[in-house]
């Protein structure tokens, strides 16, 4: 990464982890996930930032912070949002089913039939071959799809 005197960078997370091409002084674990401001690029290929004394090295960056007026600001918080959502969601489908939860599944008339997920053997064996469904709606949908398919449809 390219930085540039007078632009703000966030600074990684973990510094111990990333290393430093200089030394690692305890003082400088304050600026772990911070944002600071380039003063000077040095000639041994660190820099200098307005906030503190010590030469950093450029993989202690995570990333360039670019001002935003309030529009852009609301507009990155609703990217965020969206983005927090999904990943919720995902591991609401990682945590899926738990003991006690309902869920459908496919019997042999291709009917959808809920059930309370018990981790028992009938429950494992649903769930190693997908035949498990949050709603009855995404079930009906599958039952369609295998009726298509063993129809010769799809």
């Amino acid at each position: 990464m390219k930085i540039e005197v007078g632009k703000k960078y966030r600074m990684v997370k973990d510094f111990v982890k990333v290393g430093c091409d200089f030394a690692l002084v305890h003082d400088m674990l304050k600026w772990q996930n911070k944002v600071v401001t380039v003063r000077k690029i040095c000639v041994d290929g660190g820099f200098l930032i307005e906030e503190d004394v010590y030469t950093w090295s450029t993989n202690m960056i995570e990333c360039e912070v670019k001002e935003m007026n309030p529009k852009q600001l609301r507009e990155r918080i609703a990217e965020i949002e969206k983005e927090c959502a999904e990943l919720k969601k995902q591991l609401d489908d990682a945590s899926f089913p738990k003991i006690g939860d309902q869920y459908y599944l496919i019997e042999t008339d291709m009917e959808s039939q809920d059930y309370r997920f018990h981790d028992d053997s009938f429950d494992k064996k649903m769930v190693k071959i997908g035949n498990i469904f949050r709603t009855k709606e995404e079930a009906e949908a599958m039952a369609e799809k295998i009726k298509k398919l063993l129809k010769g449809e799809e």
